[in-house]
């Protein structure tokens, strides 16, 4: 696969997403997956439909805060909804665009403002079984940088350099767990000094 392809994926999905108005984001993590969102998203699906509205239900991956599920995320006026239940898929059908539903409403920002995603980044916003999705939202484009603009030299020297600093923190974690024989045998020669 060549840049331009993957370049055309990420286009082609930006244009189809850019024909909806809105986008639910359902929570299908294992403890909203639980709690019956595939259900919620099912029930979606079919009020958004009923509703004549252009809104794009998407599964998406663990929001990250199972306690209250299910997660329903809507995007752009980044609503979070929670314990959103299929029978609440009418009324949260009926709010887009307006006035979101207070009793679903809640604001989880002190909770996710501290935390900084960097695997995760994307979850709760893509599909996770769809990589389409995922190279709409610039997946893949430190595997880019790395195959097309850095050189070879510099690929190289870096990878040592990284791989050189695991070895070192990983030596230094068996001494200090004492589970290296060198670090076994420094262990026994300062007991033996402090006699």
């Amino acid at each position: 696969m060549t840049i331009e392809e993957l370049e055309q994926i990420a286009e082609s999905v930006r244009a189809e997403n850019a024909k909806f108005d809105h986008e639910i984001n359902v929570c299908m993590g294992t403890g909203c997956l639980s709690q019956h969102s595939d259900k919620l998203r099912d029930e979606l699906v079919k009020a958004v439909d009923a509703s004549g509205k252009k809104a794009f239900v998407r599964r998406t991956g663990c929001m990250g805060l199972c306690a209250a599920g299910p997660l329903v995320l809507v995007d752009p006026e980044e609503i979070l909804y929670q314990h959103v239940k299929a029978s609440d898929a009418e009324a949260v059908a009926a709010s887009l665009g307006g006035e979101p539903v207070a009793a679903l409403q809640c604001d989880l920002r002190e909770h996710f403002d501290q935390q900084v995603h960097v695997v995760l980044e994307n979850s709760g916003k893509i599909d996770p079984e769809k990589i389409d999705d995922y190279i709409a939202r610039d997946g893949y484009q430190a595997l880019l940088t790395a195959l097309t603009d850095m050189t070879r030299r510099s690929n190289s020297s870096d990878h040592c350099q990284r791989a050189a600093w695991t070895r070192r923190r990983r030596l230094s974690n068996r001494i200090e767990m004492g589970h290296s024989r060198q670090g076994y045998r420094r262990h026994q020669v300062r007991g033996l000094q402090r006699r």
